[in-house]
């Protein structure tokens, strides 16, 4: 294993702005996701943008809840939620959330094809301790960015997390969505495993107000810092 120490330079952490949000934003790469759990707005505002409690997303929804099946339908108020922000959507972010641990922001790297050399399959990117949940493909739909990977590449990455085996053999919810846990969690990796949780983003930015202070993180795999 990596010592702790070296673990630090796999990744680059580096504060930036609201307005390096928006540019994201304009970008078409800029997702997060929001936890519903104690934000009583947020399950309203992703049924706005098409989420339902259902699993039958629409094509054309801007926001789907991460959970399927059973425990979509009964924890879809608590639930965490991948959005696709744009510019209002980001606003409503900082406006509505940005005083509570609300989630986290995504970097969504460039689209690589199947047969190219730097391609790799999602099974690369799984983690060992993770519970794959037997569900059927979603929908595909438009991306507004061609060149960056898809809504549906990155839900279909970010569900392989949110359950987790400890080394008792017990499930477990994984709540790295929550900013607090993500920061504390990403310097602990090893290469391999910042490897498979980072998959087809750029980066994980955490970004808020909850400390007392604002702060934006982004935080970037250095392995992406290389190849970029």
């Amino acid at each position: 294993m990596v010592e702790l120490a070296a673990q630090s330079e796999l990744l680059q952490v580096e504060p930036i702005t609201l307005d390096d949000l928006r540019a994201l934003a304009a970008e078409g790469r800029l997702y997060a996701v929001i936890d519903a759990c104690d934000a009583d707005p947020v399950p309203e505002k992703m049924q706005e943008l098409g989420a339902s409690d259902s699993d039958d997303d629409p094509p054309d929804a801007r926001a789907v809840c991460l959970y399927r099946g059973d425990s979509r339908r009964d924890f879809f108020t608590f639930a965490p939620f991948l959005a696709h922000v744009d510019e209002a959507l980001l606003d409503w972010i900082a406006d509505t959330l940005w005083a509570e641990p609300w989630g986290i922001f995504l970097v969504a790297g460039p689209h690589i094809a199947p047969d190219s050399p730097g391609a790799t399959t999602e099974a690369a990117h799984a983690p060992r301790t993770a519970t794959f949940p037997d569900t059927p493909p979603a929908p595909s739909r438009v991306h507004p960015c061609p060149s960056a990977v898809s809504f549906d590449a990155i839900r279909r990455h970010l569900r392989k997390f949110l359950k987790v085996k400890s080394p008792e053999g017990k499930t477990l919810y994984f709540r790295y969505y929550d900013p607090r846990i993500l920061a504390a969690f990403l310097p602990a990796c090893n290469e391999q495993e910042l490897r498979q949780l980072f998959g087809p983003l750029e980066s994980f930015i955490t970004a808020g107000a909850w400390s007392g202070e604002e702060q934006i993180m982004r935080h970037t795999f250095a392995d992406v810092v290389g190849d970029t």
